[in-house]
């Protein structure tokens, strides 16, 4: 699960602007660097990042549930009729 989790966050699909990693040049005030807001970008990212790949995983289990739950169609009625014309000949 580490490994798909990793594949979905680095895709694209969770932006860095979630976690305002886009202004990394305000982490130095003064010759002093800010690590708690880093942190706290790089946290928020990565908790937002899991939270959509559970939601999208769980999602996409949900459609295959309902996928295997169909029940395959019936046969033609051509198909019904000739198998049970093979029937009756089997039982002869």
């Amino acid at each position: 699960m580490l490994q798909e989790f990793k594949k979905f966050a680095m895709r694209g699909n969770v932006t860095l602007d979630a976690a305002n990693l886009n202004q990394l040049s305000e982490l130095t005030i003064l010759g002093t660097v800010k690590y708690g807001n880093f942190l706290a970008g790089v946290l928020n990212f990565i908790i937002i990042a899991f939270v959509l790949f559970l939601i999208v995983k769980g999602i996409n289990a949900t459609k295959k549930k309902e996928e295997a739950a169909a029940p395959p169609p019936a046969p033609p009625a051509d198909v019904q009729l000739l198998t049970e014309i093979r029937d009756l000949l089997k039982n002869k």
